[in-house]
């Protein structure tokens, strides 16, 4: 099937906010076997909207639009459907009620009137719920094509698609009879990965790499999953020698990092805190963008100074003038000092160089440190030497810390 994305919204337009919600869509329909093969950004205007979708609808077994569902005068998606596929749109009182009822849980006030278009549904067509925000979302199907809608806020759109219409789409529009298994790998790189799996006789798999996270989706019928499945398991199970630096999770669903991680805390019962110089906060933001967060993370530090290190952290002047800030025995100190001041289990600490320029210890960039630490004083080491530019190097930095903490848990287990 093919399926084009239309993101719709000036701010994308001019470069005001980088359009996730595309990135996000086409990797999610990769997954289930839709090929996409447009992503087209518009601005707030009517004809060139229309434009948009006329050439998308055109080409296209499936549309996906975002954005253009709010209540002001700029946003004109409905208007521009209704228009190019001759469809009325009629207001939805049941889902005027819906949204004058969040106004007044959420705002503590009444509706504003103009937030009545956002109940205009379209006539015959399928309504996606928004749990999150206020528009609704909706499908159309006309020509034997498929139109979908979906709001332009991206945790808006992201659990619509994953609460309804991923299985919407893989269902009733692809009408699928094969189910995806999912693998994610840490610690080795996708050549690899690919080439292990490749071993495998008779499996239909695909993989996706993202900073050194990969993905292997395998593709089962129906009545043979579960059996499948087990198979898949032992054999990453059984496959010590080739995958002995990796760390593998094994889901029925796609999965995030941040969710996977949690499951791993939450099921041993442990806590976790944290102690960022160079990554400035990166990795607890990536820990606590999962709900329910807060059930295993107590918090973090960013000492991203000296001063802080000291003042804060307590790690020990004599330290840093001897090894610098960026530093194993730095680092050591930091998980050591981070477990003390939260009470957590388990800590991670990260010091490093994310340039452009070197520190005082004249490092090369790229330079980082990682130290994972029990609160029974074991802890796991790494060094790295990672290459890109400054974000690049502190998102690399804190995958591998958390790659670092998983092993700490999993040695912790054997013991």
């Amino acid at each position: 099937m093919r399926a084009s994305l239309v993101a719709i919204g000036t701010e994308i337009t001019k470069g005001y906010i980088l359009d996730s919600n595309s990135n996000y869509l086409s990797r999610e329909l990769g997954i289930i076997g839709v090929d996409v093969r447009y992503i087209i950004g518009v601005g707030d205007n009517k004809r060139e909207i229309i434009r948009a979708l006329e050439f998308a609808y055109s080409d296209s077994d499936l549309v996906i639009t975002t954005g253009g569902l709010g209540p002001t005068a700029d946003d004109m998606t409905r208007e521009c459907v209704g228009e190019i596929l001759n469809v009325e749109f009629i207001l939805s009182e049941s889902i005027l009620e819906k949204i004058r009822e969040k106004f007044r849980k959420y705002n503590n006030g009444e509706m504003p009137e103009i937030n009545v278009r956002q109940a205009y549904i379209p006539k015959g067509g399928i309504i996606i719920e928004n749990e999150v925000g206020s528009a609704p979302g909706y499908i159309i199907k006309k020509d034997n094509k498929f139109l979908i809608s979906l709001p332009g806020v991206p945790q808006e759109m992201k659990t619509m698609f994953k609460n309804y219409l991923r299985d919407y789409i893989s269902r009733n529009i692809l009408k699928r009879t094969k189910k995806e298994f999912f693998v994610k790998v840490m610690g080795i790189p996708e050549s690899k990965v690919d080439e292990i799996v490749s071993t495998m006789r008779d499996v239909e798999y695909n993989t996706i790499a993202d900073y050194g996270v990969v993905d292997v989706i395998f593709y089962f019928d129906t009545q043979e999953y579960e059996n499948q499945k087990q198979r898949i398991i032992k054999f990453f199970n059984n496959n010590n020698s080739s995958l002995k630096d990796a760390i593998f999770f094994f889901n029925d669903e796609p999965d995030d990092i941040p969710s996977l991680v949690k499951q791993e805390f939450l099921k041993r019962r442990l806590t976790l805190s944290t102690a960022e110089s160079m990554t400035g906060g990166y990795l607890s933001q990536i820990l606590t963008s999962v709900p329910g967060a807060t059930e295993y993370f107590i918090g973090g530090v960013v000492s991203y100074s000296d001063s802080s290190k000291v003042g804060v952290l307590k790690v020990k002047e004599d330290t840093i003038r001897k090894y610098y800030a960026t530093s194993l025995e730095t680092t050591i100190e930091m998980a050591r000092n981070s477990l003390e001041i939260f009470g957590s289990d388990i800590s991670i600490a990260i010091t490093g160089i994310a340039g452009p320029s070197t520190d005082l210890s004249k490092k090369e960039i790229g330079t980082v440190y990682i130290v994972s630490m029990d609160r029974d004083g074991k802890y796991l080491t790494k060094e790295l030497k990672l290459f890109g530019n400054r974000e690049k190097i502190r998102s690399s930095a804190s995958l591998k810390a958390i790659e670092l903490t998983i092993k700490l848990l999993q040695t912790r287990d054997k013991q």
